[in-house]
């Protein structure tokens, strides 16, 4: 560039180029583990990431600018599924290190279910997944997992004031301290994010994680100490219910 040229006479190419060619292509497709539920998808024309990404199917549970989480029923199955659309939204500044190091939340969060299931905790089934980015930032998204028949969350359990909610809150308790036993630490460790069967339980095992795209392996005593204090910020919140 010669000193003078004006700056806006300079070609800029994008960052995120909407090519369709060779490793293009493939970034497009989406990983499935589960081949019945993948034909189910199929008839109902959802397999690709731009499809995920396109179609507004199922019930719309909650929505943000760029993301979008869905429950669909499929024959006699019942899906969840989380989309991430960054093609045409821009991030906030303070998101571009994550995002361009470590990839689109939802990435992060199929890989944290595998490495939890790894570790004997309770997830939902991951059943496909997939990502593709452009040059630096993630542009598209996809986390599809099965609906755990018979739970749900501890914030809605806890809603209908259950006599055995404080049997259940220690249980949530331990959970975490297991989950730090092994060298993990989540930060998203709230009731939102952890299952409990609609008849309640002490067991702590019985408890199914999910939402967790920050889990990391970590012995920090601050970000364990982290953990223990969104736990017990719920439980003041949520746990006067039981």
């Amino acid at each position: 560039m010669r000193l003078g040229t004006r700056l806006d006479a300079i070609p800029v190419r994008p960052l995120l180029r909407p090519e369709r060619g060779g490793a293009e292509a493939r970034q497009m497709s989406v990983v499935w583990r589960d081949e019945e539920a993948r034909e189910l998808f199929r008839v109902a024309e959802l397999e690709t990431l731009e499809q995920f990404a396109e179609a507004e199917t199922g019930e719309i549970v909650d929505r943000s600018r760029t993301r979008r989480l869905a429950r669909l029923p499929l024959g006699e199955r019942v899906f969840w599924i989380k989309v991430q659309d960054l093609r045409r939204a821009r991030l906030h500044p303070s998101r571009w290190p994550s995002y361009a190091f470590r990839g689109s939340p939802i990435k992060r969060e199929a890989k944290a279910l595998t490495t939890l299931r790894q570790h004997g905790f309770r997830t939902p089934e991951l059943i496909a997944s997939g990502a593709a980015r452009g040059l630096v930032m993630p542009k598209l998204a996809v986390l599809i997992t099965e609906e755990v028949a018979g739970h749900t969350d501890l914030v809605r359990w806890l809603a209908d004031r259950p006599k055995n909610a404080g049997a259940a809150l220690d249980a949530a308790d331990e959970l975490v301290r297991r989950v730090h036993e092994r060298g993990l630490v989540l930060l998203g460790a709230k009731y939102r994010n952890i299952l409990i069967p609609t008849h309640g339980t002490d067991d702590a095992s019985m408890l199914t994680l999910l939402d967790q795209p920050d889990l990391r392996a970590s012995s920090s005593r601050r970000l364990r100490d982290k953990d223990r204090r969104l736990m017990r910020h719920d439980r003041e919140r949520y746990g006067a219910a039981g």
